[in-house]
């Protein structure tokens, strides 16, 4: 008689192992060496699905940390098919897991301009919280993030409403001296920059920053971020000086983080040129929008609302200048974009049609 000889099962050595293969890939990828980091977490994932299977639900956090680096290394296709796999993995796991998950596919789909799709994955991710008190602190971060795309789309009262939810239950989680209710304070204040109410958006923007400083030090990339966002205020009071003190700042801690090519310092880089363009500098203007733009065409694409704000800037420096056939042509293309994601009384798709119609477009 012929016997079947049974499979060996993975000893805990053999698992554990894989495991130390999956941190060490992951201090690589923080350490600044992201593609190898990628491929040696990839290299890890196969290592443990040899071992436990490819169904067993321990790979999940493994497949979410390869999908954050592939949305950050620009492969969103795959990042998106391994956000959905881990879901799948996962579907036994705790809500909390789950809302953060979703919540990450969101804010992919939203840095991509594919704002349909980052609303569903945020509304699932709320939905999926319910009234659970182990999902709350995961909850407050779904929130916030919706209130983000809101501001993107030019629903500023949701958005408000959202944001204001997020921090009542990030205070209550985290306390109030917590880098997460900073960030919800940095995106009350941005909600009220894009509305135009720059008065009232200046104190919860040194609020946030405040907190982030305490909290971070004077150099981390997050108060950077806290500094742009004051500064971006500023301007609309008028106080350019000040602004220019804080992008400075920003500036140089971004593009020692993040590279000088990363969308990031294109956004302080507009702001730069926004400042120029105010005090009447328009060379210096014309070279940070320009530059902004190069940036953000590379790495989100022509067709991104980001890449049409810039464009619209432009066009309005180049129109003021006289050069008005090419600033109708650059107005055009943003306002292609804004048709496309923000709805016909939002403030900057309005700007740009009154823009291109004081330009003969």
């Amino acid at each position: 008689m012929v016997t079947r000889r049974r499979a060996a099962l993975p000893t805990q050595r053999a698992v554990d192992r894989a495991g130390r293969a999956v941190d060490r890939a992951i201090e690589i990828w923080h350490g600044g060496a992201a593609r190898r980091g990628h491929r040696m977490a990839v290299v890890a994932l196969l290592r443990c699905e040899a071992l436990l299977g490819t169904r067993h639900p321990d790979l999940a956090e493994v497949v979410v940390a390869i999908a954050d680096m592939e949305d950050e290394l620009g492969d969103h296709a795959a990042a998106t098919r391994r956000y959905q796999r881990a879901l799948r993995l996962g579907a036994g796991a705790g809500r909390a897991w789950r809302v953060d998950v979703m919540t990450r596919l969101g804010d992919m789909y939203r840095r991509r301009g594919r704002y349909a799709d980052a609303d569903a994955a945020y509304r699932r991710a709320i939905a999926a919280a319910g009234r659970s008190a182990e999902a709350r602190a995961a909850l407050g971060g779904a929130l916030n993030n919706l209130g983000v795309l809101c501001k993107y789309t030019g629903r500023f009262a949701e958005g408000a409403r959202l944001y204001r939810r997020a921090l009542r239950i990030c205070t209550h989680e985290h306390g109030p001296e917590h880098p997460r209710v900073a960030t919800v304070l940095h995106n009350l204040g941005g909600l009220e920059h894009a509305r135009g109410r720059f008065a009232e958006g200046e104190p919860w923007a040194r609020r946030a920053l405040g907190i982030r400083e305490r909290s971070r030090g004077p150099d981390h990339l997050e108060v950077a971020a806290d500094r742009a966002a004051l500064g971006g205020i500023l301007d609309g009071l008028g106080r350019h000086d000040e602004s220019m003190a804080l992008y400075a700042l920003a500036l140089a801690v971004t593009e020692t983080a993040r590279g000088p090519e990363h969308p990031e310092v294109a956004v302080i880089l507009h702001n730069v040129g926004a400042v120029h363009a105010a005090r009447g500098q328009l060379d210096a203007a014309e070279a940070h929008f320009r530059r902004a733009l190069a940036i953000k065409q590379k790495h989100l694409g022509e067709r991104h609302p980001e890449v049409a704000i810039t464009q619209y800037n432009l066009a309005v420096l180049l129109g003021g200048a006289g050069r008005r056939v090419e600033a109708a042509r650059i107005c055009r293309r943003a306002m292609r974009i804004f048709a496309k994601v923000l709805p016909a009384r939002d403030p900057r798709r309005r700007a740009a049609e009154a823009c291109l119609r004081g330009l003969g477009g």
